[in-house]
């Protein structure tokens, strides 16, 4: 899959700005919709969209631990708010399901903030890391030699 990404007439930078969206996405709390919000960027920033599913891959079950953190920490510095959100040993079932945004929106709020900074933080990184790869690849590829 990451061949066909790459063998796309797209240039090498459209390919590393889908990728970068998607990994930017990666950093959200919005699990279910990453490839839609990827997909929204790419059209943004004129990136690769199936780069940019591929980029959403980042973020993956090893390494959400880590990201999600990151963003919900960084959130909470730029809230100026350090402290845990939840009071866990007064936390029920009753509490979840009758005032699910009392507990939701301290978590909620801190992490999507945060995950702006963290997402461009990724986004970058993988921008600048695989543009000059890929337009090797791509060289490569059209000379034959792949």
């Amino acid at each position: 899959m990451w061949r066909r990404a790459i063998r796309t007439r797209a240039s090498a930078h459209s390919i590393a700005l889908g990728f970068a969206g998607g990994a930017f996405v990666s950093a959200s709390p919005l699990i279910g919709l990453h490839i839609v919000y990827a997909w929204l960027i790419c059209w943004a920033i004129g990136g690769n969209y199936l780069a940019a599913a591929l980029g959403t891959w980042v973020g993956n079950p090893i390494t959400f631990p880590f990201i999600w953190a990151g963003s919900y920490s960084v959130g909470n510095y730029l809230l100026g708010d350090n402290r845990m959100p939840l009071d866990f040993e007064n936390l029920t079932l009753g509490t979840l399901w009758n005032e699910p945004a009392s507990v939701f929106l301290p978590i909620f709020v801190p992490f999507m903030l945060g995950s702006f900074p963290v997402g461009l933080m990724i986004a970058v990184i993988i921008y600048y890391s695989s543009v000059g790869i890929i337009h090797i690849y791509q060289k490569k590829y059209h000379k034959g030699r792949l």
